[in-house]
């Protein structure tokens, strides 16, 4: 395995595969989260309509392959592709979840059409994202809720 050392594009390039770094609007992504400072969540932002517009054209015009197309994301972008893989997973072969527990009450909402391959990274010491779920606490601010990384991995 060859490390990236933030070259990833060169590995791209190397191995002959496509990556792109979308950025949500207001640097959040409508995540599911009740989060009155993210701008994307505060104004309904169609940030899987989004994602979905980006899988659609790399495989329409770049000629990705639709059954080879991934997720990934940390903090706020792993929330966001756990809410994305739920509701494209008929466009999405797996994802990568680094440091985002799955949003708290999605799960009685969105769940995938299909079981989906999933790697979880997440650390018992992250100061943003509670391992065992609750709040996702920013100094004094509450910036949602997420589950336990174990009612993450019983979700998948």
């Amino acid at each position: 395995m060859k490390l990236t050392e933030q070259r990833f594009n060169e590995l791209s390039d190397a191995e002959g595969f496509y990556v792109a770094y979308p950025s949500g609007l207001g640097k959040s992504w409508n995540d599911f989260r009740e989060d009155s400072k993210a701008y994307a969540g505060r104004n309904g932002v169609d940030d899987v309509g989004f994602i979905s517009f980006l899988i659609d054209s790399a495989v329409s015009e770049l000629n990705a392959d639709p059954g080879r197309i991934y997720l990934t994301g940390i903090s706020n972008g792993a929330l966001m592709t756990h809410r994305a893989s739920c509701q494209l997973s008929q466009k999405i072969a797996a994802i990568a979840c680094v440091a985002g527990n799955f949003p708290y009450g999605m799960a009685s909402v969105l769940s995938p059409s299909r079981p989906m391959p999933v790697l979880l990274i997440n650390g018992t010491d992250d100061p943003l994202v509670p391992y065992n779920g609750g709040n996702i606490t920013f100094g004094a601010l509450v910036r949602g809720k997420v589950l336990s990384v174990a009612d993450t991995v019983s979700f998948w």
